[in-house]
């Protein structure tokens, strides 16, 4: 099997479908969720494995080579092909002939598909042709289709006008080329989807790597929005249901009705916490005794009524639950082990399957799973659903609880292996907890090892003292949404002059800084905040996540020196102040811990300061 490396994205021409974004910026750079498109195809081509790209570029190419350099700063070598903007895709590909190593991925630059790479490559391997074409099922019909795989495996009709009725898929790139092509390619100006596909397809040199994973597209201005839904930042858990959630009947029997339905112990708790950590949680079952005439559908819906309303009260939601009604023979799609069931899910709600997770019982379970690309988790006998979803969620506090050093190298591991233009770290925590000090000796270290770093504190965005009413609570003293506002707009790049709050005298001295705060494309930006991992929004776009914790005696001391030395109130001023914060802050940001990917102790900040000078 062929090892592949080097990846060539066709990302030259000059975007007509796209107009007015493309006016002034290239296709692949047109933003989705704040982000380069072109900046998700090469985290997910690193993903792969793959190690170098060559970008073929045409229309506006410095916006492009000024933005990615030589891929360092995203942990992959990036390399340029650059021609005229009239140049098509085949002279595209023959002008890059030099770099091409002998077996290359080549892509479009306006397509996504989370690719299996591995069974790609495999598949071209017995299919001993030229190259081999990725081609979406179109099974939900988003696109009318312009191919023919026959049962074989070999592209048989390609139809790019898409008015032949006897297509069964789309052709949507990610081609495995064998360079032995490119070779022979002409030097003329042409397009190797209208020349050289066909002539393969003549040769019966081209395979078609079928996939039901539902792809995306910039394509057109329609298709964006759908673009930006698939690939926004999303936690999802899929879950059998009989043996995982309740009680699984004997062999070929079946829960019937209600009286019949019994969780098992921790599944409750368990679905109650993937709701309150922000999961999107689908079930995912076989319920053959519909066909057999066990049960009905409505007897099905009865139950799984009944026991969303009691998840309910424990505030544990179920985002849907899809069944399969079929037998072991009637051959459909959905019946696990065939993944049919996650395919629909992922095309209902815009899922990436190969960053979901799926709790299953027994081998049926696991095979559906990797056929669809989750990652697949059994329970057993030792390890039920809570003890999975605790392991999921790192509540395990050994696990969690990190020193300096730790939570250093971690920040800086995932920033080195990550592909985002701007990288975010919130650190929240109680008052007092030591969060500025934190934020200040990360920025002072990453600064060490030539990564550019800002802190945004979000006091800032403090509703000054005399604008309050007196009973607000932590979240109503912070301006969520201003700082919600603000931060997106430093993710993408954007400088902003935020309000200037004194902590001496509680009042905003200012509404706007003469100073702007920014992050550095390449850079990282350190939000500091009591509040930080209480904004959903925040939680959203943040790549990192940091909980200050500190003993509560500790905490009380220092937040009574703060008031007393510093703003020089007296002991009982400050108590006055102090106490209600126990009630209305301590306890809502304390819940927040559970949204961290760490959680720091100072006791151990302080230890490790003098022995990790030289991190």
């Amino acid at each position: 099997m062929i090892m592949l490396k080097q990846a060539v994205i066709l990302a030259g021409g000059i975007g007509a479908r796209l107009r007015p974004l493309t006016d002034k910026t290239p296709k692949p750079m047109i933003l989705v969720n704040n982000r380069p498109f072109l900046e998700y195809l090469i985290e997910l081509l690193k993903e792969r494995g793959i190690t170098e790209v060559i970008l073929l570029l045409g229309y506006l190419p410095e916006k492009i080579v000024n933005h990615f350099g030589d891929g360092s700063n995203l942990g992959i070598k990036i390399k340029y092909s650059i021609g005229e903007v009239t140049f098509e895709t085949g002279k595209r590909i023959k002008n890059a002939e030099k770099r091409l190593d002998k077996h290359f991925l080549l892509m479009y630059c306006d397509n996504y598909v989370p690719i299996k790479l591995k069974e790609l490559a495999e598949f071209h391997a017995k299919q001993k042709t030229l190259a081999t074409v990725t081609v979406y099922t179109n099974k939900d019909g988003i696109r009318k289709n312009n191919i023919y795989v026959d049962k074989d495996g070999f592209v048989v009709r390609y139809d790019r006008s898409r008015k032949n009725p006897n297509l069964n898929g789309v052709e949507i790139g990610f081609f495995i080329i064998d360079k032995k092509i490119v070779n022979k390619m002409p030097n003329d100006n042409f397009s190797f989807e209208d020349i050289i596909i066909p002539k393969l397809i003549e040769q019966r040199q081209l395979s078609g790597f079928k996939v039901d994973h539902r792809y995306y597209s910039i394509g057109s201005i329609e298709r964006i929005h759908l673009t930006e839904q698939f690939l926004k930042p999303k936690k999802v858990i899929f879950l059998d249901r009989d043996g995982v959630i309740n009680k699984k009947p004997p062999k070929a029997e079946y829960v019937k009705s209600w009286n019949e339905f019994e969780f098992l112990p921790g599944a409750i708790e368990a679905l109650g916490l993937l709701t309150q950590n922000g999961y999107q949680t689908f079930i995912l079952t076989n319920q053959a005794g519909i066909a057999r005439g066990a049960m009905s559908e409505s007897d099905l819906n009865d139950i799984h009524e009944h026991m969303k309303q009691i998840l309910e009260k424990y505030n544990a939601k179920i985002n849907g639950i899809y069944y399969c009604p079929h037998g072991w023979n009637e051959e459909c799609e959905c019946r696990k082990p065939k993944p049919g069931m996650f395919f629909q899910a992922a095309r209902e709600h815009n899922l990436d399957l190969s960053k979901t997770i799926f709790i299953g019982d027994d081998e049926r379970d696991l095979q559906a799973g990797n056929a669809a690309g989750c990652k697949t988790i059994l329970v057993n006998s030792e390890k039920n659903l809570l003890d999975i979803v605790k392991s999921i969620l790192k509540l395990n506090n050994n696990k969690r609880n990190v020193n300096y050093e730790t939570l250093f190298n971690s920040i800086l591991e995932k920033y080195t292996k990550s592909c985002k233009s701007r990288y975010l770290v919130l650190i929240g925590g109680c008052s007092q907890s030591g969060k500025t000090v934190l934020a200040q000796k990360i920025k002072e270290n990453l600064i060490k090892k030539g990564i550019q770093c800002n802190i945004i504190s979000l006091d800032n965005w403090i509703i000054g003292l005399n604008k309050r009413k007196g009973d607000e609570t932590v979240r109503e003293r912070f301006q969520y949404k201003k700082i919600s506002e603000a931060i997106n707009k430093l993710k993408q790049g954007k400088k902003i002059y935020p309000p200037v709050y004194d902590s001496k005298s509680r009042l905003i001295v200012s509404e706007k800084s003469s100073t702007p705060l920014y992050i550095e494309e390449h850079g990282i930006g350190i939000v500091d905040g009591v509040v930080a991992l209480d904004i959903k929004d925040l939680r959203d776009i943040s790549d990192f996540s940091v909980f200050v914790d500190i003993n509560d005696e500790i905490r009380k001391k220092r937040l009574m020196e703060f008031y007393v030395n510093y703003k020089k109130y007296t002991a009982e001023e400050a108590k006055r102040i102090i106490v209600p914060r126990e009630v209305d802050e301590i306890v809502i940001i304390k819940k927040t811990k559970d949204y961290a990917d760490v959680i720091y102790d100072p006791e151990a900040y302080t230890s490790d300061e003098k022995s990790n000078k030289n991190i």
